[in-house]
């Protein structure tokens, strides 16, 4: 391993926080003042004298908290980059913010600070470059995506629920595609499923509470953004996050101050169908019930 390049990439060796590289008092106070212009912190690293690293595998009083360093250790990688599932929407996140500090660091301070501040939590390059040796060397890292909780379409539809059986064989396959996991590390696997049922529980809010507007070549299903945060404590921007998610699974979604809105991209009658899949559940079974069915995507409350 590797100790200049810590789990999430940032290169250690040229971080002024790092322990080795603090040689005085005066090296603490400055590493204390660069995190609280250029990072925006209040004097953590002051506080806690130095990091040990995020490798050291004793919780360390700096990073022990950090999701990233927690999941490299669950699935006992070296690092980021030598995981099968990088980049994953959580490094990315973190590629994101550190990439917003240096710009800031390389505005507002010398070249010296970007160089301290900026320049060590650059780990995109690093990781992508990581990533290419470990591919290389494992040859079977592209699997099909797993699904072991989706129930089988049924068969034999009852003409009485569904006129189209074809598209409802279409919704089906829109909620099997949301649970479907495509990571292959067991915490890769746990955070994308909590992701996809996040995404599931939005989409059964929709078909639930929300309102069809059949009226237009393109229906969609509203609701106000208020009545949303009732049922999911969502604010705008993470209902803008959940809206940005099911536009991988063919649905628009559009957040507005008086409604949030979503519509099926492909087949317009899943709007419709969607609906009548959450109310004839709801006839058929109490709401907790009704929602297990949902999340398994069990149809076979259509079954003849």
């Amino acid at each position: 391993m590797n100790i200049n390049i810590s789990l999430c990439g940032f290169n250690c060796g040229i971080c002024p926080a790092f322990k080795p590289n603090i040689k005085s008092e005066k090296d603490r106070l400055k590493v204390d003042e660069g995190w609280k212009k250029f990072h925006k912190t209040q004097g953590w690293v002051y506080k806690e004298d130095y990091c040990h690293g995020c490798f050291n595998v004793p919780e360390t009083p700096l990073w022990s908290g950090c999701p990233i360093r927690k999941c490299v250790l669950t699935n006992n990688v070296e690092n980021c980059g030598y995981c099968p599932d990088y980049p994953c929407p959580r490094i990315k996140n973190m590629i994101h913010i550190t990439k917003k500090i240096a710009e800031r660091t390389k505005k507002e301070g010398t070249q010296e600070d970007y160089q301290k501040f900026g320049a060590p939590f650059l780990s995109e390059s690093k990781l992508e470059e990581l990533h290419k040796e470990f591919k290389k060397k494992r040859q079977d890292i592209d699997t099909q995506p797993l699904n072991t909780h989706t129930v089988e379409f049924p068969q034999n539809i009852n003409q009485e629920y569904a006129s189209q059986p074809e598209i409802l064989q279409d919704l089906h396959s829109t909620l099997k595609n949301i649970l479907s996991l495509h990571c292959k590390t067991p915490g890769g696997k746990e955070q994308e499923l909590k992701r996809n049922k996040d995404v599931l529980k939005f989409l059964w809010i929709f078909g639930r509470y929300g309102n069809l507007k059949n009226d237009t070549d393109q229906p969609l299903i509203e609701i106000t953004p208020k009545e949303l945060k009732k049922y999911l404590k969502y604010g705008k921007w993470r209902t803008k996050r959940k809206l940005e998610e099911l536009a991988r699974y063919g649905i628009d979604g559009h957040y507005s101050q008086d409604k949030v809105s979503i519509r099926f991209t492909k087949k317009f009658q899943l709007a419709y169908l969607l609906q009548k899949y959450v109310q004839t559940l709801l006839e058929n079974n109490k709401e907790r019930s009704a929602y297990s069915k949902f999340w398994k995507a069990d149809m076979n409350i259509f079954r003849k």
